[in-house]
């Protein structure tokens, strides 16, 4: 069901839709319950693996909101088509 929901999202917003899965933790559940995130913790709240698992999702995410916001930016064209990101 999950699956086809997602199918359906993307026919119908396309790009707009972030691409990169962003995966519940419980990395993300101990931050906000400091009122922090996961990049303001000075260590894992869980174990080291999850720590950096969480991480990597949040890293995709954010770069690909990152290029995202670059990309309208004509002054960032050429070095967005210099990276291969556009």
């Amino acid at each position: 069901m999950q699956k086809e929901m997602l199918q359906l999202m993307r026919t119908l917003f396309g790009h707009a839709m972030v691409r990169t899965p962003l995966k519940d933790s419980a990395e993300i559940d101990n931050a906000t319950a400091r009122l922090m995130t996961v990049y303001e913790l000075d260590g894992p709240a869980t174990s080291s693996a999850v720590r950096n698992r969480c991480l990597n999702y949040l890293d995709g995410v954010n770069s690909e909101i990152e290029v995202d916001i670059r990309s309208m930016w004509p002054s960032h064209q050429k070095r967005l088509r210099q990276e291969a990101l556009a």
